[in-house]
């Protein structure tokens, strides 16, 4: 199992630049943790709950966006089910006080491809935080309605659903943590990047392969993929 962090938290980083060989060095250490074996090129996923924090569709959407950053990097696609038992990933919402694995500051969890068969789809995000599509802050009251007004001017920070699960996914599909900040695999959410890097994406393609996509198509899509998702 891992984790991502809230706060961001001071310590040594490793170079944002790596050379061939370090990077291969990650590739080999990544092997440990297996990968998610596609059934006939895909992989199901169910979405167990939602949070209160945001409408069934925002979280849906969120969903697809995190899975698709990998989805144009890999030969692999995601199907949604409505079967939990068959679902090779499975997303819930839960609180601190009913799961002991979310401590205070953990955003969210999954397990590795190499665990039992049982705990094997399972992301868990924690709903004690408040989640949007776009982890900008907002009113107060929206997040609070019990102490703050509805005309309150006050703002509080809100955490960003699909880039938590960019990295959430990243686990699923079998990377451990990198130690270089700025990566989606990074370990702390404060120094995290918003989309996939060529580090992530590099560490993914030694598992699944690479997607065959003309480059400019590549180049225009993802271009696009960034400014939507960014403008949600």
């Amino acid at each position: 199992m891992n984790n991502i962090c809230k706060l961001k938290e001071s310590g040594e980083f490793e170079s944002d630049t790596l050379t061939f060989e370090d990077i291969q060095g990650m590739i080999l250490e990544d092997k440990k943790y297996g990968k998610l074996v596609p059934v006939n090129g895909v992989i199901t996923y169910a979405i167990i709950n939602r949070t209160s924090d945001m409408p069934e569709n925002l979280i849906t959407k969120a969903i697809n966006l995190s899975l698709s950053a990998w989805g144009f990097e890999i030969p692999v696609k995601f199907k949604r089910i409505s079967g939990i038992d068959e679902a090779m990933i499975t997303y819930q919402f839960t609180n601190q006080e009913d799961d002991p694995n979310l401590t205070k500051p953990t955003l969210a969890y999954a397990y590795y491809p190499i665990v039992s068969k049982e705990l094997r789809p399972i992301i868990v995000i924690n709903d004690s935080y408040p989640w949007t599509i776009h982890g900008n802050p907002i009113s107060m009251h929206e997040i609070d309605p019990d102490h703050y007004p509805p005309n309150t001017p006050a703002k509080g920070n809100t955490i960003d659903l699909d880039q938590v699960l960019r990295h959430e996914n990243g686990h699923k599909l079998g990377l451990p943590h990198t130690m270089t900040r700025d990566n989606i695999m990074f370990g702390n959410y404060g120094f995290m990047s918003e989309h996939l890097q060529e580090q992530d994406i590099r560490r993914m393609q030694a598992k699944y392969g690479k997607r065959n996509i003309l480059s400019k198509m590549y180049t225009a899509l993802i271009a696009w993929y960034k400014v939507y998702s960014d403008q949600l």
